[in-house]
């Protein structure tokens, strides 16, 4: 008489191996824990936020036609109004008000020599060649400013990225 016999599956493990019971391996638990701890974390930070709001009003400052003065100086105040807590974003900012104010202060100083100039042709007054004078030392002032703006927008950018 033939007896029946049912085979239970093999277990292709080894004859040492526990019984499989539906509990994951350590590792698959280790990359279950990794992924809900980054995902919070996706996304940019508070600080690198920061740093893209102080290096897009300092480019906006920067790429601003210089005529009229007056559209360049409500950038510059907007960006001096920036608020910012991370020191290279804090350095970044100051670095470039401290640059662009001259510089503006410079070309409206300019600008008023040049309208005193051609009121009246040929006529030059002291207080104009003051102003002129004036005028260029701003000017002077914001050109040995802007490599520092320029230096601390850029490690801004680059260690934010």
């Amino acid at each position: 008489m033939l007896r029946s016999v049912a085979c239970a599956p093999r277990d292709h493990r080894g004859p040492l191996a526990e019984p499989r019971v539906g509990v994951a391996s350590p590792a698959l638990n280790a990359l279950a824990l990794v992924l809900a701890l980054a995902l919070p974390a996706c996304g940019r930070s508070e600080v690198a936020q920061e740093a893209d709001r102080i290096a897009r009003a300092a480019d906006r400052v920067r790429d601003a036609p210089n005529d009229p003065v007056d559209a360049r100086r409500d950038l510059l105040a907007k960006l001096a109004a920036e608020p910012a807590k991370d020191p290279a974003a804090l350095a970044a900012r100051d670095a470039c008000v401290a640059a662009y104010t001259p510089f503006l202060e410079g070309q409206t100083l300019e600008a008023k020599v040049r309208g005193s100039l051609a009121g009246s042709p040929g006529e030059v007054n002291l207080e104009t060649l003051a102003e002129l004078g004036q005028a260029e030392a701003m000017l002077e002032q914001a050109k040995l400013k802007m490599p520092e703006c320029d230096r601390s927008l850029h490690d801004l950018k680059h260690e934010h990225r």
